[in-house]
């Protein structure tokens, strides 16, 4: 499967009661040197919250998403011993962007009449 959309592929590792400092060091550094390694990625973001990191990986166009998941996987199981042993291991969330909304409409009243 070919899949080309912004930001295909999402990671998340939960270590709780971390600081974003603690985070970015001893979680997203790390995973950050180990995506580096994979090929078909566009661009990598990552984000060092407190509590989780997340990374979200921008594939290049034509890259086959199937052997890249794989790819992925073996990529996350191979950085989880150098993890911290508190950290939750790492969440994959393939994001499907043909499946989000094209439009978002909302209406807003600012006016309640009652009709008797």
């Amino acid at each position: 499967m070919t899949l080309n959309s912004c930001f295909n592929t999402a990671v998340s590792v939960v270590y709780p009661g971390a600081s974003p400092a603690d985070i970015d060091e001893l979680v997203s550094k790390k995973i950050e040197s180990q995506f580096s390694t994979l090929s078909g990625i566009d661009t990598v973001t990552i984000n060092s919250m407190e509590n989780v990191a997340t990374v979200l990986l921008q594939y290049k166009y034509g890259t086959n998403m199937d052997k890249a998941y794989i790819n992925l996987k073996k990529s996350l199981d191979s950085v989880k011993p150098d993890l911290p042993k508190d950290a939750n291991d790492p969440n994959i969330m393939e994001i499907n962007m043909s499946s989000q909304a094209d439009m978002v409409l909302s209406v807003a009243v600012t006016e309640i009449f009652m009709i008797m």
